[in-house]
């Protein structure tokens, strides 16, 4: 199958530059806007660090940001192991009775369902059952819901990563005597960082998001 060339296609480039320029211009125009000295973002009065001042000033702002430091790093750092555990896991379950078929696209299917549903959705669920089974709101359980939420994203770019391994390398690992442990390790070993370091920023990105 002969691969399609997307830069060839006329008029390619500028429809990605006017789709980042979409994408980015707002943001772009809330940076330049907060150092603007009115009260309204739009109308210029002039150039101004008063609201960074405050900001900085602002005690419940630097908890809040402390929180979410943590709540990110702790989540992202786990989603990414539980997607790679996945990732590695449900390849794995490739017997052809319809049992194990059926257990690997039950956990396929609750592992991605969090891409398929809204995010409010998502948090009301998540709310909703905690609040169900008796667990207060704090920042342990704010991780664990937004480990959920991560994981599919992050398991997404770490599968694709893993599913980019070509047969040979199997292969070629057996022509030289390695175990059946060794080989599958060496080889899912060389598409690691890759499909790790895209997985966790990908998760880390919507966490933020």
């Amino acid at each position: 199958m002969k691969k399609v060339d997307f830069k060839s296609i006329p008029g390619f480039g500028l429809v990605s530059w006017a789709s980042l320029a979409f994408l980015y211009a707002p943001m772009i125009a809330v940076i330049v806007f907060s150092f603007n000295s009115s009260h309204l973002i739009t109308v210029w009065e002039g150039f101004s660090l008063e609201w960074y001042q405050r900001a900085l000033a602002n005690a419940d702002l630097h908890r809040a940001t402390i929180n979410s430091i943590i709540i990110g790093i702790c989540a992202t750092i786990a989603s990414t192991l539980l997607a790679l555990g996945a990732a590695l896991a449900l390849p794995q379950m490739n017997k052809p009775d319809p049992r194990t078929q059926i257990k690997k696209q039950s956990a396929t299917l609750l592992l991605m369902t969090p891409l398929l549903v809204p995010e409010i959705v998502v948090a009301v669920a998540t709310m909703s059952f905690f609040s169900l089974i008796g667990l207060n709101l704090g920042i342990t359980n704010i991780i664990l819901a937004h480990i959920a939420f991560c994981t599919p994203f992050a398991y997404a770019p770490i599968r694709a990563r893993l599913q980019m391994i070509p047969p040979d390398l199997f292969e070629a690992g057996a022509d030289l005597y390695a175990t059946p442990k060794g080989n599958i390790s060496f080889c899912h070993a060389t598409a690691f960082d890759a499909g790790n370091y895209f997985g966790c920023a990908f998760g880390f990105y919507h966490l933020a998001g």
